[in-house]
């Protein structure tokens, strides 16, 4: 019996061996896989660059190549299951040498999926798992280049991993074209040089951000038109802030300029509802997607659907409703006591808030309203942010009080995590979160401050891990079941041949549960990547998965709404298709000038707001508030990476090694520790990154840790991304490396 754990949040998949799989998901806020199949409310990271920089919890690389090949040859996205009698023979290398011989010969109800894309036109490609639009992709390639044997294809997917694996796709479906193709991913040292490939290429598999990136530090939006086609895989990411949203936009304008365009290709299972509550709010998010991907066609199975039924996925599903927590659990009260101290220290500023000052009013008011919740769950998540970004504001102005409320929040966030632990994996593996996340954010015992406010906390974390130890001595019998007994159950009910995939919600979770059940004798192994939140979901690709779901029955009630959205998602899909061409267009012409209208606006402001002087502003600590530096000192390259040119850093910061050596995703750039105040300017919280380029030591700042302040207003916030910073920002500069080499001599 194999096993494979997987962080929904950062996400590898990988098809087991035999025919069969077994998908179990277990946590408090389901990662159901009907939800994301059914919904596409996911928006991607702004900073994709910035967050490799920041690395992981513990500062873990990327899994190498090797792994990642291995996996690839698993898994070519998307890959049609076989008929019923390769199922039931479960012999892998039959089915291996059925798909090389078949190669891009298409089925009948694959060439109705294509016959759109092959003409020329733009669509989106609709069809289940396992129905093989990979295979279609490629057919479709296939058909454009030799039509047009000068064009140049690219084929985008929204995660690092997906690029690799098409990368695979491609070498098994188009081996003559391997030389003509280039796969480039953000963990791979030419992510800078796309325009460098284009006279030799013909086919490029990325990311989009490389895309846009490429236009950005060309300051050429019309670098999109020297593709003749593109397609977008997992498309209805195409909305809201996403990266392939921003493309399109620039598509958009270029199309409203009357520019010759590439062909428009998107492939997906799922449209998305967007949350919709209504069949006409669904069909106006699938109208948004078209619109959005300049496509005013669906490709759908309408003529070969009892081929097509023979071959897409399908699974079985059981429900378990998981009990409560004990709330009387002595390690539970141990936890819960803890948070109760910090609350009630974080509150004692309360008289001293200002409640005619908006944002000292935000403050009290959110200190004053905790949510009537348990504490693991993800309502009490929400509201410790609140707190902590009321108190962000707060930091110029009312920087003893704010600071007060950022380090209790930073507490409260630990122990949410550890209670989570406890509740749905065991004690001893809370302890170990506990020691974990305090030494790596130097608190409690691992404090480096003498501040008497955080000498407070600090002591409050001692005390909690003083208890948990003398409670751990004092266990003689088990307690209430948990989660893990109800799982464990599960897996010793299945075939011992059997692969199981089990979705989790974190990565600390994924890689603890991996070690509880390698020691009960499981293979295991725990996935948890580089990639960003991947939209599969837990969907099988085996013709006979089984899915179980652990699950408390608020997230079962959640369940079965989402399978109502994916109802009205397929309704939604057969009225769009039933729609009189004229009507359609019209409705898609509409929403891309409101689109087009929107990014004038939106670009007008963001003009505006980039016209401040920089010396205005200075980035400050969003955890202390305790050191400040001049935003006219901050300098970026590629404009993705974001560094401080002072010669004095070095005085007030200090780097932090990374347990492994991390990998080199930009060709000058080499990765050596994340940096952190030294304390001598008060700070000891993490700022960013520190890196090599071109053999200067660089101190790189993240705005995720950070906040921004005006010295003229005395307002303090958090920005969402670079492109939000209220002031310009230079790129660096010869003098600059020149000055930081000096800086580093010193």
């Amino acid at each position: 019996m194999g096993l494979f754990l997987v962080s929904p949040a950062k996400r590898h998949f990988v098809r087991p061996s035999i025919r069969q799989s077994v998908h179990l998901s277990v946590c408090d806020q389901l990662p159901d896989s009907r939800k994301r199949q059914h919904t596409s409310d996911d928006e991607s990271d702004d900073d994709e660059a910035e967050d490799r920089l920041l690395m992981d919890d513990e500062g873990k690389p990327q899994q190498s190549d090797d792994i990642d090949v291995g996996f690839g040859k698993l898994l070519l996205s998307d890959e049609e299951n076989e008929d019923k009698e390769d199922e039931s023979q479960g012999i892998r290398s039959d089915v291996e040498n059925e798909r090389n011989e078949r190669g891009l010969e298409l089925r009948n109800y694959q060439l109705e999926l294509a016959a759109l894309a092959v003409t020329g036109k733009n669509t989106i490609i609709h069809a289940a798992t396992g129905a093989g639009k990979t295979r279609v992709a490629f057919y479709i390639i296939k058909r454009h280049l030799d039509n047009n044997p000068s064009g140049k294809v690219a084929v985008l997917a929204d995660k690092n991993f997906l690029v690799r694996q098409h990368y695979l796709a491609l070498k098994a479906f188009l081996p003559d074209l391997e030389e003509k193709s280039v796969y480039i991913s953000g963990d791979k040292g030419n992510s800078a040089s796309l325009q460098h490939f284009l006279e030799d290429k013909s086919i490029f598999i990325l990311t989009p951000a490389l895309i846009e990136n490429t236009i950005k530090s060309l300051d050429d939006p019309s670098f999109i038109c020297k593709f003749t086609l593109m397609f977008f895989d997992e498309c209805h990411h195409t909305h809201k802030k996403t990266t392939y949203k921003r493309l399109m936009n620039e598509y958009l304008k270029l199309k409203e300029q009357g520019r010759k365009l590439p062909q428009i290709v998107g492939l997906t299972a799922t449209l998305g509802t967007n949350r919709a509550n209504s069949l006409e709010k669904a069909k106006d998010h699938v109208l948004t997607i078209m619109s959005n991907l300049d496509c005013a066609k669906l490709s759908t199975v309408k003529e070969n659907i009892e081929e097509y039924d023979r071959y897409r996925s399908d699974y079985s599903e059981t429900k378990e409703t998981l009990p409560e927590p004990d709330e009387k659990d002595p390690f539970y009260q141990c936890i819960d006591a803890a948070m109760t101290k910090t609350e009630r220290f974080m509150r004692t500023v309360l008289n001293d808030l200002d409640v005619s000052d908006p944002d000292e009013k935000t403050l009290k008011d959110s200190l004053q309203s905790p949510p009537s919740v348990r504490r693991y769950k993800a309502e009490y998540e929400t509201w410790i942010s609140v707190v902590s970004s009321s108190a962000t504001s707060l930091l110029e102005k009312r920087r003893n009080v704010a600071h007060i409320a950022k380090i209790g929040t930073t507490y409260l966030k630990i122990y949410r995590e550890v209670l989570y632990i406890k509740c749905y994996l065991n004690n001893e593996y809370a302890m170990s979160v506990l020691e974990k996340r305090l030494k790596k954010d130097r608190l409690g015992q691992y404090s480096v401050s003498n501040e008497s406010t955080e000498a407070e906390f600090a002591e409050f974390a001692r005390d909690l891990i003083t208890s948990m130890k003398s409670e751990a001595k004092n266990i003689k019998t088990p307690g209430r079941r948990s989660p893990i007994d109800f799982l464990l159950d599960q897996l010793e009910k299945q075939n011992e041949e059997l692969r199981f995939i089990l979705f989790v919600k974190t990565r600390e979770f994924a890689e603890m549960l991996n070690d509880f059940l390698t020691r009960k004798g499981y293979k295991c192994s725990a996935f948890t990547g580089a990639s960003a939140a991947s939209d599969e979901g837990g969907r099988s690709r085996t013709k006979t998965g089984i899915r179980i779901v652990l699950a408390n029955c608020k997230d079962s009630q959640r369940d079965v709404v989402n399978i109502q959205r994916g109802r009205l998602m397929d309704e939604a899909v057969k009225d769009v298709l039933a729609m009189e061409d004229a009507i359609l267009m019209s409705i898609i012409e509409r929403k891309q000038r409101q689109i087009c209208e929107s990014e004038r606006r939106s670009q007008g402001t963001v003009s505006k707001v980039h016209k401040l002087d920089n010396c205005r502003f200075k980035m400050t600590c969003k955890s202390c508030g305790k050191f400040d530096v001049d935003c006219s000192k901050i300098r970026s390259i590629d404009g993705a990476h974001h560094i401080l040119v002072e010669k004095d850093i070095w005085k007030y910061m200090t780097a932090q090694p990374f347990p492994k050596n991390p990998p080199r995703f930009h060709e000058d750039i080499i990765l050596q520790g994340k940096l952190f105040g030294n304390g001598k300017n008060g700070c000891t919280h993490q700022w960013g990154t520190v890196f090599s380029y071109k053999g200067v030591r660089l101190p790189a700042i993240s705005h995720k840790l950070l906040a921004v302040k005006d010295t003229d207003t005395k307002r303090t916030w958090k920005i969402g991304k670079w492109e939000e910073a209220p002031f310009s920002i230079l790129p660096i500069s010869e003098d600059d490396l020149n000055l930081m080499a000096t800086a580093e001599e010193k």
